[in-house]
């Protein structure tokens, strides 16, 4: 066999051997996924009750940093804090791991008992380097809208 030969035959199977280990790669964050998105929840909900809505808008996502800009976020979060006060207990109302382009996606639907009332909060975290990262966030609170 030429030089080429021997070349292509190396470059294949170590392109099958990367092809073989992706889905162990892919998944692994699949299923450490949910684990580290309960952390980010517990994370974001300690610094929401000690009002720091910067750290939250620092350490999120760029996802999440290009659907809404710092100043509206810190408007968002004080409004939110303002009127529901801090988060005295949350219990996962559901959840979906997703994986696009080889990377992971967790969704976590909570109903979370603020101290001035309740609300529905979806979070959605991008999952890289085994950390959660805030891509998306929402609440739905009647006392929210209301006071």
């Amino acid at each position: 066999m030429n030089n080429a030969g021997t070349f292509y035959s190396a470059f294949m199977r170590s392109a099958g051997l990367f092809l073989a280990c992706l889905p162990f790669i892919a998944c692994s964050n699949l299923f450490e996924g949910k684990p580290h998105a309960e952390k980010g929840v517990v994370q974001f909900h300690e610094q929401f009750n000690s009002r720091k809505f910067s750290d939250i808008y620092g350490n999120a996502h760029d996802d999440f940093k290009n659907s809404i800009s710092k100043v509206k976020f810190l408007e968002f979060a004080s409004a939110v804090h303002r009127k529901l006060g801090t988060v005295v207990k949350t219990e996962n109302a559901g959840w979906r791991v997703n994986s696009h382009n080889l990377t992971a996606y967790v969704v976590l639907q909570q109903s979370t008992k603020f101290k001035d009332g309740t609300g529905d909060e979806v979070f959605t975290f991008i999952i890289k380097d085994n950390k959660a990262l805030l891509a998306g966030y929402n609440i739905n609170s009647n006392e929210l809208i209301i006071r």
